[in-house]
């Protein structure tokens, strides 16, 4: 073997120490490599090679990625914020058609055509639901879901209305045996209060009942007659 000087050591064996360097990235990079003689003699080699791989990322590079990474962060969240209201206005479509078959909400329908557009709305719009116009239309989803809302909210209203009506006649009539009740016991104390005023008192208890029951009365015929279906119609 010839050395670094020119001369030749025919009994002198070589050996070439490398050493390379692992980093957190996992690239892997020649960091020294030097040749030992038996001599204890080391010859440091130039490094000027670099091994075929991936290289570190420069500044730019990094911050290319992480624009890039926003990009489709900011996408994935606009793609669920659509699915969740693309789910919900399928379960309102589902949950409206399920009312209009509800025969609790029957009486509540202005007539059997109101019936028949709001399902011929449904199909419409749940077939629109599944075809491609719904990519990236958030806005446009929320704005269909609360139009559907809107026609639905008055059927709702008036079953709620009618529900609570029975609750509200008892708390009326309550109040009429309250004052009844609280003017007997006032002239019970009151011995000086003459038959008539007592008579006349009564009269408009009598009158006061009558007139309650009456509107009661009109007001469920007109109730029937607006929200009941009209089979003709």
């Amino acid at each position: 073997m010839q050395s670094p000087n020119g001369s030749t050591n025919k009994t002198s064996s070589v050996k070439l120490s490398i050493t390379f360097k692992y980093d957190k990235s996992g690239i892997l990079t020649l960091k020294k490599a030097e040749v030992h003689t038996t001599s204890s003699t080391s010859y440091p080699l130039k490094t000027s090679t670099k091994l075929a791989g991936p290289s570190p990322l420069t500044k730019a590079q990094k911050a290319k990625c992480k624009k890039h990474l926003r990009a489709y962060e900011k996408r994935d969240k606009a793609l669920e914020k659509l699915k969740i209201i693309m789910n919900e206005y399928e379960s309102l479509i589902y949950s409206t058609r399920d009312i209009l078959e509800d025969e609790d909400y029957q009486p509540y329908l202005k007539s059997e055509v109101e019936k028949q557009k709001l399902n011929l709305f449904l199909d419409e719009e749940e077939e629109w639901l599944y075809s491609d116009k719904t990519k990236n239309e958030y806005n446009t989803v929320k704005a269909k879901l609360k139009i559907l809302e809107k026609k639905i909210n008055p059927m709702k209203k008036r079953r709620q209305a009618r529900q609570q009506i029975p609750e509200e006649i008892e708390i009326a009539r309550r109040k009429i045996d309250e004052h009844e009740n609280s003017f007997r016991k006032y002239t019970k104390r009151r011995s000086w209060i003459k038959e008539s005023i007592l008579e006349e008192f009564e009269t408009l208890v009598v009158e006061t009942r009558e007139y309650f029951d009456e509107k009661v009365l009109n007001f469920k015929m007109k109730f029937i007659n607006n929200y009941v279906l009209d089979a003709s119609a």
